[in-house]
């Protein structure tokens, strides 16, 4: 917990220094079955000059310390960052460097006792990595609220591949007026009958996440992914 405050307390003393702004915000991690806490993400956006360039995000366990981080970088791209993914606890690293058009370098290391294995790979437009999902949304706004199915490709590190996603709004009521509801799912017909879709609920105004249900980046003991319910309460990605 200490490393957290002490990054926080530094990128603020960075940007009053150097005009570079920050936005630190957390969303709460639980099982989505048992509705248990699994963890904290703490977030922190950095801006210069208005653009975002980069997001860090800390998971924080039940004790207050940090177990893993991961960094997005878009200086190059918004919907295809760079993408790092560690886990002090299992050794698990995840790592995708954009390094030109459509090519990628992918890292990936299961476990401590894993072989780190690394691949070139080319995803076809649109082509979306990690938390660039989120600025893909927002650049097809328009679109998602007029019921139209975006289609995309979702570079995976842990498969070292794409799998083509597609994403639309549904007509299912929430408690709030102001969310839109978006249901995402492969868009091959055998992987939807594999893999349960993923709902992201947005706010209408700010066109900000206020919850996301559906699988983690963060794993469990036994190396699997958490099929969580996050919620940020006050501000999301």
């Amino acid at each position: 917990m200490k490393k957290l405050l002490f990054i926080i307390v530094l990128l603020s003393f960075y940007g009053f220094r150097s005009g570079t702004e920050n936005r630190v915000y957390e969303g709460i991690a639980m099982d989505k079955n048992s509705l248990e806490f699994i963890y904290k993400e703490v977030h922190q956006e950095i801006f210069i000059k208005g653009k975002h360039l980069e997001t860090r995000t800390s998971f924080v366990g039940e004790n207050g310390s940090e177990f893993a981080y991961r960094e997005l970088d878009f200086r190059n791209s918004f919907q295809k960052p760079n993408y790092l993914l560690m886990d002090e606890r299992s050794g698990l690293l995840e790592e995708v460097i954009h390094v030109g058009a459509n090519q990628f370098e992918i890292r990936y290391r299961k476990n401590s006792n894993s072989k780190l294995k690394e691949k070139s790979l080319y995803v076809p437009e649109p082509a979306v990595v990690d938390g660039g999902f989120n600025y893909y949304i927002k650049s097809n706004w328009n679109k998602i609220i007029a019921e139209e199915k975006l289609v995309f490709n979702f570079l995976s590190v842990a498969f070292q591949d794409y799998f083509t996603f597609r994403i639309y709004k549904v007509d299912e009521q929430t408690s709030d007026p102001n969310i839109v509801l978006l249901r995402m799912e492969c868009q091959s017909l055998l992987l939807r009958v594999l893999m349960n879709p993923i709902y992201v609920h947005y706010d209408l105004k700010t066109k900000r996440i206020s919850k996301y249900e559906g699988i983690s980046n963060i794993r469990d003991h036994e190396g699997h992914s958490y099929k969580a319910l996050l919620n940020y309460p006050e501000l999301g990605p």
